[in-house]
């Protein structure tokens, strides 16, 4: 069996060799693909936590995700390093934080960057003078109508 394709006649066994050869070499550059961070490359927050997530680059897969205050990584610190396709970072003072993402072996991911901007104290001042308010208010009511019942009794 033979086929015309632009005025070359190829043979159907020529045509299995290239269709596999192609498919070979997309399988070589997807093992070798680097991971990706989901979500945005850009993350902000406002209590110094962050949750990580990332793509699965294949079964049995080992990541490891490193941690720089430069977007060069001149000193990187590696944060995690195992099979989960995610990790929980807490305990961030304010400031730019960037994480990059790597299987066993890979290329590292493009940059993931996290800006801390925690909550001003007199906000959080302001908010816990509210809460003690609320609760002494919730007390002050409470033995009220106690001693209401008490006094009927």
């Amino acid at each position: 069996m033979t086929l015309l394709y632009t005025n070359h006649i190829f043979a159907a066994g020529h045509i299995s060799w290239v269709l596999l050869f192609f498919v070979s070499q997309m399988i070589t550059a997807s093992a070798h693909s680097h991971t990706v961070f989901k979500g945005s490359t850009r993350l902000v927050s406002d209590d110094g936590h962050v949750r990580l997530e990332w793509l699965a680059s294949g079964p049995g897969a080992v990541y490891e995700i490193q941690q720089a205050e430069t977007p060069y990584f001149e000193n990187p610190k590696s944060i995690y390093k195992g099979p989960d396709l995610g990790t929980f970072v807490s305990g961030l003072r304010n400031g730019k934080y960037y994480y990059r993402v790597r299987t066993e072996g890979g290329d590292w991911s493009d940059t993931l960057e996290l800006d801390v901007k925690h909550h001003s104290l007199r906000l959080a001042y302001t908010l816990s003078g509210l809460g003690a308010i609320v609760f002494l208010l919730t007390v002050l009511v409470v033995l009220r109508g106690t001693s209401k019942t008490v006094a009927r009794e």
